[in-house]
């Protein structure tokens, strides 16, 4: 898992760095796919919004839509039978005001789940945990307009996490987290440790 997710960092890091205004969300994802696959990584999720859709949408296929000023991507791929999700944004030019307030409360709700993130919590609990950073940064009702993450491994996600999930966590095993706020998302994948959590990419 630490190779693949250091693969698909990698490769999103690349795809994004070159995309130009006038690209399309197909093109860009047409990329990925394709530089995923050439190091033998399946992308069985692959997303792409450009400019309002990614307000607009949190799980979103790529269209025709081509990019203007941002772009979001999303790759969960696959191989050795294992997964790992990474996110990406490229921004073509300066966010504004808001959107990198909204961007940085969504670091602080990933930054409270990944602190939760130890042996004997559950996936409630981590959920919980997100829920209560939600309403300290002012978007309390954000957690309910997609799903948070859960754990990962030989699915792109094993098992999402609900508030009354008493699934415990476990030393060695693997979760993605993916809070989100309108206009903004972040995605971390780590492994259970029996103290802080191993990142493996964000």
């Amino acid at each position: 898992m630490r190779s693949l997710a250091a693969d698909i960092a990698t490769t999103m890091d690349r795809a994004l760095g070159d995309v130009q205004r006038g690209d399309t969300e197909n093109e860009v994802g047409g990329r990925v796919a394709g530089e995923l696959l050439a190091k033998g990584i399946r992308a069985p999720v692959l997303l792409a919004a450009a400019d309002e859709r990614i307000e607009r949408y949190r799980h979103p296929l790529p269209t025709s839509r081509p990019v203007r000023r941002r772009l979001m991507a999303v790759a969960v791929g696959e191989r050795w039978g294992l997964h790992a999700a990474v996110t990406r944004f490229i921004d073509l030019e300066p966010p504004s005001a808001e959107l990198q307030r909204r961007a940085a409360a969504t670091a602080e709700v990933l930054e409270a789940m990944r602190a939760a993130t130890r042996p004997g919590e559950t996936l409630g609990g981590v959920l919980a945990a997100a829920r209560e950073a939600y309403g300290a940064v002012g978007f309390d009702r954000e957690w309910l307009l997609h799903h948070q993450g859960g754990t990962i491994g030989y699915a792109p996600r094993e098992r999402i996490a609900t508030p009354a999930d008493e699934t415990a966590l476990r030393p060695g095993m693997a979760v993605a987290w993916n809070p989100s706020i309108a206009g903004t998302k972040l995605e971390a994948t780590m492994i259970v440790t029996e103290g802080e959590p191993e990142e493996l990419a964000r």
